[in-house]
């Protein structure tokens, strides 16, 4: 610390001063050390008191056994406890002044992604890449509810898969890229889960891509619990799409149309 000599504390800074600061002697004449506090329990008002855990607490007890084991089911797919996700859910109502306890779902915790067409907007792609996979079995799966209408013939949505093996096409001398569509207006009535893999391995490192693609259709499509499945562990960016605005690119989102997350309203697609 550095020496000091003439202390002159103005009155005004005395109180602040004398608890912040304290004057030791030392080898080469006086110091100023900043005071050691010892905190203690006393020291701080309870974190319950101050928070909002009791509430949260009461609700959660006043839930009956089924319906506490309801959350449990559901927080295990966003790997999390039923407690945890209850805590997120429950907080983010009462933040929005949303009336109410919120029905677990398996198919969506929590936030989902969105996406909303308005009738001007012909045709909506956004899409998201992993590179340089193993060379190894890989599986993927999504939950979605499609509630979309036709705008005229020739009117799709659809999920596309495309796997870049690493293999080249003798015939094309281009790599190979095998592509799994899905027909996601095959899911207008309820949420529900698709799964699908590739067995046969990479040459080297693979690629993966998603792909939403929306043509002459209107009204919003929903999407959650994305999986990309490898060597036991799922690789998939924002998994619970609480966040699909920043991992997906837009690769054809025109003005008007959003693609954001969302909380769902209540009975979505139940």
């Amino acid at each position: 610390m550095t020496n000091v000599i003439n202390i002159n504390v103005p009155p005004e800074a005395e109180e602040l001063w004398a608890k912040s600061c304290v004057i030791r002697p030392g080898y080469w004449g006086d110091k100023v050390d900043k005071k050691n506090h010892i905190w203690r329990k006393r020291n701080f008002p309870s974190l319950i008191a101050r928070g909002d855990f009791q509430g949260y607490a009461n609700s959660w007890n006043n839930l009956t056994a089924s319906q506490q084991s309801d959350w449990d089911d559901a927080g295990g797919w966003a790997g999390m406890s039923g407690w945890d996700l209850f805590v997120i859910d429950f907080s983010y109502r009462q933040e929005q002044g949303i009336a109410g306890i919120a029905t677990p779902n398996l198919y969506h915790q929590f936030k989902v992604g969105k996406l909303t067409i308005p009738a001007s907007i012909s045709r909506v792609r956004v899409r998201q890449s992993y590179y340089t996979l193993p060379d190894t079995e890989i599986d993927w799966a999504f939950n979605v509810f499609c509630a979309l209408t036709s705008q005229g013939a020739g009117s799709y949505a659809k999920m596309i898969v495309r796997v870049k093996t690493g293999y080249i096409i003798e015939e094309t001398d281009a790599y190979e890229i095998i592509e799994y569509e899905y027909d996601l207006t095959e899911f207008s009535t309820l949420w529900d889960y698709v799964s699908d893999s590739y067995i046969d391995g990479f040459l080297g490192n693979g690629d993966v891509s998603f792909e939403i693609d929306v043509y002459k259709m209107t009204g919003s499509l929903y999407i959650d619990g994305m999986e990309l499945d490898y060597n036991g562990s799922n690789y998939a960016r924002d998994f619970q799409c609480d966040h699909v605005e920043f991992n997906w690119d837009k690769i054809l989102l025109p003005t008007g149309a959003t693609w954001q997350s969302v909380y769902p309203p209540d009975g979505l697609g139940e």
